[in-house]
Formats: structure tokens, C-alpha cells, sequence
């Protein structure tokens, strides 16, 4: 089985926060594999498989000529969390006071863990 990434579209982001410009795509998290490898009792042969798995990997893409910290460039910027952790992420970065870049990362690596 491999693991594969589907974005969502009417959630990918852009953001101009005031220490830097970035956007956020959010993908599901599906497994692709072989009927048999999710279920052993298939009779199916060679039949291929995807399922989500109910989680989401969100992607912070900075402008780096943006950014008033460049230290923030080095910081992760791929985590995968659960659904209902992306969408308080979402609804975080979404409200009428945008985030900062560095408490956007920090949001999400906390709902990562």
C-alpha cells in the first residue's frame, strides 16, 4: 500500500499575515493499494484501492521575500493531523485577524502532535 494525497480545493489559502505572505492547501490522506491488501478475504485479483484514511496534510508554501523572519524559512512546512484538528486550523486561519506565519506554524505543528 502507498500513501497518497488528494487536495481539497475549496481549502487552499492565501494569506497576507504581517511578518510574511503564505498560502495553506489542505490534502486528504487516501491509501492506495490491492483489494486484497485491505480486505484478505477478496476474491478480487489485480483490482487497486483507495481509502481515506481521515486524515489531512497541510502545506504551508511562504513568499520568502516576504518574510520579516527568515529564521521561519527552516521550520517544517508539511504536517498531518486529524480531520477535525484541519478544520480548527482552518477555521483559525480564516478569521477576520489573520495569523502571523510563525503562530500559524506553531498552530499547526501543535495539532500535528
Amino acid at each position: 500500500m502507498t500513501k497518497n494525497y488528494v487536495e481539497i480545493i475549496p481549502a487552499a489559502l492565501a494569506i497576507g499575515a504581517e511578518d510574511a505572505t503564505y498560502g495553506v492547501q489542505f490534502f486528504y490522506e487516501t491509501m492506495v493499494g490491492k483489494t486484497f491488501e485491505f480486505n484478505p478475504m477478496s476474491d478480487a485479483v489485480g483490482q487497486t484501492v483507495s481509502k481515506r484514511t481521515g486524515r489531512i496534510k497541510v502545506l504551508f508554501n511562504p513568499i520568502l521575500s516576504t518574510m520579516v523572519f527568515p529564521e521561519d524559512d527552516a521550520r517544517e512546512k508539511e504536517y498531518v493531523m486529524s480531520i477535525e484538528k484541519a478544520r480548527d486550523l482552518y477555521k483559525l486561519l480564516t478569521r477576520n485577524n489573520t495569523p502571523k506565519y510563525w503562530f500559524a506554524l506553531d498552530m499547526a505543528s501543535y495539532a500535528s502532535a
